[in-house]
């Protein structure tokens, strides 16, 4: 029965954003972009695997797809006691935040992730844009607290 959900576990983050870096790779060198993470260890959600690494890579292959030639995206992974904050921002094109909802074509990534983001994980996406100058996106999920 496909209206069955798959079962979710906790999500090592980290993990699954190290595994997602080496699939957006080869897009990143193609275009001489450089990706700095900054990742804290322990960072766990509730989810599946699939789920977690659908919306890492939508944001990292949007950051990459829309970064300059030699640009440069920045990722940043860490928690507090409630929730696991993941930053993706790029400096590149950029667009304007109030229309982009209705622009399905450019960030229909964007879109997607936050749809899967709010209904399955109770998460929260913030994006903050300037055309021109980048873009800023950050998710902010319940942390998982796990007893290894």
């Amino acid at each position: 029965d496909s209206s069955v959900l798959p079962h979710a576990d906790p999500e090592d983050v980290r993990e699954v954003l190290e595994r997602v870096l080496r699939m957006v790779e080869l897009l990143a060198d193609s275009r001489g972009v450089t990706i700095t993470v900054h990742a804290e260890d322990g960072c766990f959600v509730c989810s599946t695997q699939d789920e977690i690494q659908q919306v890492i890579y939508n944001l990292l292959d949007n950051a990459v797809k829309y970064s300059r030639d030699w640009g440069h995206v920045e990722v940043s992974l860490r928690q507090d006691s409630e929730w696991v904050i993941l930053t993706v921002a790029d400096n590149g094109v950029g667009f304007d935040v109030e229309r982009y909802m209705d622009d399905g074509k450019v960030h229909v990534g964007l879109i997607n992730v936050r749809q899967r983001l709010a209904i399955r994980m109770h998460a929260t996406v913030d994006v903050d844009s300037t055309p021109g100058e980048g873009t800023t996106v950050t998710v902010t999920i319940p942390r998982e607290k796990v007893n290894p």
